[in-house]
């Protein structure tokens, strides 16, 4: 077993999970993880305008082996409850690469993460890095 091994069922809400989505920005996806985290009451109303700026500054898209990802985070300050969203979107989103953000990456699957996460996004570009999914449909889906 890894030592950096996240049980994602801990933090994955069902309401959270965005599957065969349409999403054409990063500023759209976040709008949507938004209104729907603020709805159920898991972020602040300062969730969207630090996330999209945090994303600005900071971005978060990360190069895999085969394929583009992103893991946008902010403030703890934002966070009413933890969480990770999954959004699988039909169509690549730029982000632009966290190692090179003069780069972008092309990310169909992005985990936005809510909290103490947040301190450990580096962790998710790790090589070894692991995560364990509630259900076989939802890995096959990120796979």
């Amino acid at each position: 077993m890894s030592e950096n091994l996240v049980e994602v069922s801990d933090y994955l809400r069902d309401q959270l999970i965005f599957l065969h989505t349409s999403f054409k920005t990063s500023k759209e996806l976040f709008t949507a993880i938004n209104a729907k985290a603020k709805e159920d009451g898991f972020v602040t109303d300062q969730f969207l305008p630090k996330i999209i700026k945090r994303e600005g500054t900071f971005p978060t898209g990360l190069q895999l082996e085969h394929r583009g990802v992103a893991i946008p985070h902010t403030d703890a300050d934002t966070i009413n409850q933890e969480f990770v969203a999954v959004v699988v979107n039909d169509e690549p989103i730029k982000f632009s690469r966290m190692d090179d953000p003069e780069q972008k990456v092309d990310a169909k699957l992005v985990f936005v993460l809510g909290d103490e996460l947040s301190n450990q996004a580096q962790l998710f570009a790790e090589e070894n890095f692991t995560w364990t999914f509630p259900s076989q449909d939802l890995a096959w889906t990120v796979i």
